[in-house]
């Protein structure tokens, strides 16, 4: 099934340095980690150690204007064996449409660049 979020209580676990949709703002391309559990960034982070158990991530920026406000991702409590470029650059297309049209649900247009 299809969710939005995790059923994860946020207060429990620190935002600096664990948080998987944060890092994947830092970048600019998506944020690929196949297996948590054998990715030196995530190997301890609270949230592959602890339930939700994450152990795929795939994560694409949601830019408004300069500003990256979250990701839209895909996370899984199995590895998985392989993301593609062509997935990537998909995942990339799905979140600028999520913008425009967060754009037009808001009646507010992104901040210039």
């Amino acid at each position: 099934p299809v969710r939005l979020g995790l059923d994860v209580d946020h207060a429990m676990y620190p935002q600096d340095g664990f948080n998987f949709c944060q890092y994947a703002c830092e970048r600019s391309i998506p944020t690929i980690i196949l297996d948590a559990k054998s990715d030196n960034r995530f190997i301890n982070n609270p949230l592959v150690v602890f339930p939700p158990h994450v152990r795929m991530y795939v994560g694409a920026p949601l830019r408004w204007g300069n500003m990256y406000i979250g990701t839209l991702c895909i996370i899984d409590q199995k590895p998985w064996q392989s993301f593609t470029l062509q997935q990537g650059e998909e995942l990339c297309k799905m979140a600028t449409e999520v913008m425009h049209l967060y754009d037009a649900a808001t009646n507010v247009s992104s901040p210039e660049v």
